[in-house]
Formats: C-alpha cells, structure tokens, sequence
C-alpha cells in the first residue's frame, strides 16, 4: 500500500484519497500512541472509514475486496520488524568480525545510539563505542554499512 503515499498526499477531505489518508494516519496513531482500550474504542469510527473505501471500491465494479485495516497494519509491522531485524544483524556482525579480526568479543551494552523513527522514517544515531578504541572505526562502519544495508538513515553523532 505504500503507507508514507497516503499519509502525506494533498487530497480533498471526503474523496477517496482523504479518506485513504484519514484511515492510514488514525491507524498509525492509534497503534504508536494509544493503550489497548483507546485502539477497541476506536474501532467502530476505522472500520466505518474503510467501509466507505471498500463501498467506492464496489461501486466502481473493481471486483477486489481490499481489507484495509489488515493492510495498513500489516505494513506497520513491516516497519517494526525492520528494528528487530537490524537489531539482531548489528549484533551478529559485530560478535563476528571483532572476533575475527580482533579476537575480542563484543556486547551490545558497548555501543552507545538510539533507533529514530518519526512518520515512518527510521534512522540511527550513532553516538559512539566504549569498547577498544582501535576497534571504533570497524564498529562505526559496520553500523553504517547495515543501516544502508536495510535503508536507514546513518547519522554519526561522533562527527560533531
């Protein structure tokens, strides 16, 4: 569905696109900034919206039923495994290439950044490795290399 497409597209409110932009952003809302209770208590008001999208849909015979909230939520997760994923891959590479290159070990706790992510877009600040100082720049570019890798944004902190 292309989330970001929708959230931040110019379209008159009531159309087909602004009720599309409307349901993408109270979903994305709800699922990052609201308890449980708040999500159910919306739930009537989401459904009514994609209602009215999967009306449009028939009314102009496209023939597909499109279950929207299980679409935007599907790539919201889609976006949250991204975290994970570069999570556990920093961790593995660097566990493999200090040891191999360095034989020392590495731990995570070392490794001092933090994990952005503002309107789905997700960066990395990286602020810097306690660890061996002649292993930094191998540490630096190994987190660069996989933010590239899984289309973060690096941004070196250590630089300024």
């Amino acid at each position: 569905m292309k989330l970001l497409k929708y959230e931040f597209l110019d379209a008159p409110e009531g159309s087909y696109n602004g009720v599309l932009k409307q349901l993408v952003t109270q979903i994305r809302n709800l699922r990052n900034n609201s308890t449980s209770e708040d999500f159910i208590k919306a739930g009537p008001s989401v459904r009514k919206l994609e209602q009215w999208l999967q009306n449009v849909d028939d009314s102009m015979s496209n023939g597909s039923h499109r279950e929207y909230i299980q679409e935007i939520m599907d790539e919201l997760s889609q976006e949250d495994d991204i975290e994970s994923n570069f999570l556990e891959e920093i961790e593995r590479s660097l566990k493999t290439i200090l040891k191999s290159v360095a034989n020392i070990g590495f731990s995570m706790d070392d490794v001092n950044f933090s994990f952005e992510n503002v309107e789905a877009v997700q960066w990395i600040e990286y602020l810097g490795y306690n660890g061996d100082k002649q292993k930094q720049e191998i540490v630096r570019s190994t987190f660069q290399s996989i933010c590239y890798k899984n289309g973060l944004i690096f941004i070196d902190k250590t630089a300024e």
